[in-house]
């Protein structure tokens, strides 16, 4: 394998290897850039100018996200712009931060970057190199242990960086969990037997008191769909309601002659299918069932929680749909 000049990041010494079997491009293993493929045309342009860090930058952070890169005159652009490129210090060092805290045994005993680790916080010259390491000594984020006369050093990084970086990923998964409560539809599937009061009971509490719309099936427009396809396209909530009401009978196939005192009362078969629809789409955790007095919960069930309509439902309803919110 040859060796020649990075187009991107000019690095000397990196391997290449060279296509010609009806193929117009090469590929870089490059230090700084990680694996590439690049076609010949922009190989030339490239090779022409100035090192391009922005571009470098975006292939070591798709390169270590395993996206291969394969670059040309039409594409680089679009490939240099995909990624968020640090432009400030501050940025710079957040991310340099972030690599120490996460490699903590590497670098606990002192740490020096390489080209490799230029690129990975968008550092272009040695004079943003002076610049990062005073900025984050300045700030106690690091301490250093040695100085080099080209303003690089070998530090290790400080209580006060520890707590830099621990505060940011704590905001980070606080806007994970806002962005998504935001993504929640506020609506809920009602899944109902043949027991009306109790369905437009339940619909009209959880609408007009948790102001949240409810979907029974039967009330939306058909747009000559078959049921299972009605069904699905408005199963898009972010939680259901079940009504296991008693509006079936049924007993073991194995009782011998069974009398009416054998006979339980069960939901319907289609509300226990859909009940265990939802289980699979949404979550256990985000599916409610209304159990009727006297009716037979389903073999197997134990680890649902069912709210009894024998006892304050609409106040054990509140509190879960609540709880799914939060």
């Amino acid at each position: 394998m040859a060796t020649g000049i990075c187009p991107v990041c000019k690095t000397p010494d990196t391997k290449v290897a060279v296509h010609y079997e009806g193929k117009d491009f090469s590929v870089y293993y490059c230090r700084r850039c990680g694996d590439y493929e690049i076609s010949r045309t922009l190989e030339v342009m490239l090779s022409s100018r100035y090192s391009n860090p922005k571009l470098s930058y975006a292939l070591r952070q798709r390169f270590d996200s395993g996206i291969q890169n394969k670059l040309n005159s039409n594409n680089y652009k679009d490939i240099q712009n995909s990624v968020d490129y640090p432009t400030t210090i501050a940025q710079r060092v957040d991310k340099m931060l972030l690599f120490m805290y996460n490699n903590m045994q590497l670098t606990q005993n002192g740490f020096s970057m390489t080209n490799y680790h230029y690129s990975l916080f968008g550092i272009d010259n040695k004079t943003i190199l002076r610049q990062v390491i005073k900025y984050a000594s300045e700030k106690y984020y690091i301490k250093i242990l040695t100085t080099f006369s080209d303003g690089d050093a070998i530090f290790e990084l400080a209580s006060n960086g520890i707590d830099r970086i621990e505060g940011i990923l704590k905001a980070n998964e606080n806007n994970e969990a806002d962005e998504e409560n935001m993504q929640k539809t506020k609506k809920c599937f009602l899944v109902h037997g043949h027991n009306n009061t109790l369905k437009n009971e339940v619909a009209r509490f959880i609408e007009k008191e948790l102001d949240i719309d409810v979907i029974i099936l039967h009330e939306q427009p058909g747009r000559s769909k078959t049921i299972i396809e009605k069904f699905e396209h408005y199963s898009d909530v972010d939680f259901a309601v079940c009504l296991f009401t008693g509006d079936d009978l049924g007993c073991s196939k194995n009782i011998d002659n069974p009398t009416k005192d054998d006979l339980v009362l069960r939901a319907r078969q289609n509300v226990i299918f859909e009940a265990g629809f939802f289980m699979g789409k949404l979550g256990r955790e985000n599916v409610l069932i209304l159990l009727g007095p006297d009716v037979e919960k389903p073999s197997d069930s134990d680890a649902i929680n069912y709210i009894s309509t024998k006892n304050q439902w609409m106040h054990e309803l509140a509190k879960e749909i609540k709880a799914i919110y939060e």
